[in-house]
């Protein structure tokens, strides 16, 4: 079982309504779906059938299976991690690419949703 898995965290200070702008800005985006809390963001979307049954080659970025969780311990630290949820299965270059693809696109998104809630936003 082959994973493709982004880990990224930031500095953030000023975020008054902690991480639920971020579920608003990505809810609906990428297809994924809520499944959390303001101070723990759970996000998750595509579907195990559709690629499945269309295959990596043919399947959309948007509807390939993937977990999005955060952490924001309200001193000013978040923490992200996204990844694929493919299960069993072999991933391919192709399919892996895609994943990689994908889930930078969410990355970026994610940051630009922290930078948009009002806080001043530094990688770390």
């Amino acid at each position: 079982m082959a994973e493709v898995r982004v880990e990224r965290t930031w500095e953030v200070a000023g975020l008054p309504e902690g991480l639920a702008p971020v579920v608003l800005a990505l809810t609906g985006r990428h297809g994924l779906r809520d499944d959390g809390s303001a101070a723990d963001l759970r996000l998750k979307g595509g579907s195990q059938a559709r690629l499945r049954l269309l295959g990596g080659w043919f399947i959309n970025q948007d509807a390939l299976p993937k977990r999005v969780t955060a952490t924001f311990d309200g001193g000013g630290r978040v923490s992200a991690t996204f990844e694929s949820t493919m299960g069993v299965g072999i991933m391919d270059r192709k399919l892996r690419g895609k994943y990689e693809r994908a889930l930078a696109s969410i990355a970026a998104d994610f940051e630009t949703a922290l930078r948009s809630a009002g806080g001043d936003v530094t990688p770390g």
